[in-house]
């Protein structure tokens, strides 16, 4: 049985996982948003979090330029 309760632990935000991604992969910010082919105030405002509600195309074009899945992007959040 699962005895945690979803206020023993903080999900990341989508912003916080691009900081976590790039760090990881060693890719800067404006890397990402060329790759995603977005804007690199969209990319600031994520992780800002003035957007916290991204679409699935920008989040697609984010894992195409962190280099990774939607599932793997998802997978520690």
């Amino acid at each position: 049985m699962n005895n945690y309760r979803r206020s023993d632990y903080k999900e990341k935000t989508v912003g916080q996982r691009i900081v976590e991604l790039s760090r990881e992969k060693a890719v800067t910010y404006y890397r990402i948003a060329d790759r995603a082919d977005i804007p690199m105030s969209t990319i600031m405002n994520l992780i800002s979090g003035r957007i916290q509600n991204p679409t699935l195309g920008t989040l697609q074009g984010i894992c195409r330029g962190l280099e990774v899945s939607l599932m793997d992007f998802f997978a520690e959040m």
